[in-house]
């Protein structure tokens, strides 16, 4: 009858090591999945980034006036000749839909 107690015991005790034992146990295990979850959350970002940059590369590479548009944006170039009328509030909005 004693070594069928023998096994419920040393369970116990295992658990007890588990939940206590900082470096290697329960504590670490959910540490780790939280930091797993967050690591994947940021890689399906980072790849929904590379889909988006992709696809503008693809832009850049078959529309002759992509390149054009993308200076005239970031760089906020005009052409010789042109004015630039600048309104407040205009950079919060898509200029095609006021």
């Amino acid at each position: 009858m004693k070594p069928l107690l023998i096994i419920p015991a040393l369970f116990a005790a295992a658990l007890i090591y588990i939940s206590a034992d900082r470096g290697a146990g329960l504590s670490t295990w959910i540490r780790d999945r939280d930091a797993l979850a967050s690591s994947e959350e940021q890689i399906a970002h980072l790849e929904a980034e590379i889909v988006r940059l992709k696809a503008a590369i693809g832009r850049l590479e078959r529309d002759p006036f992509a390149i054009e548009r993308a200076i005239r944006d970031d760089l906020e170039w005009a052409r010789a000749g042109e004015t630039v009328v600048r309104l407040p509030g205009a950079l919060d909005s898509n200029p095609r839909f006021p």
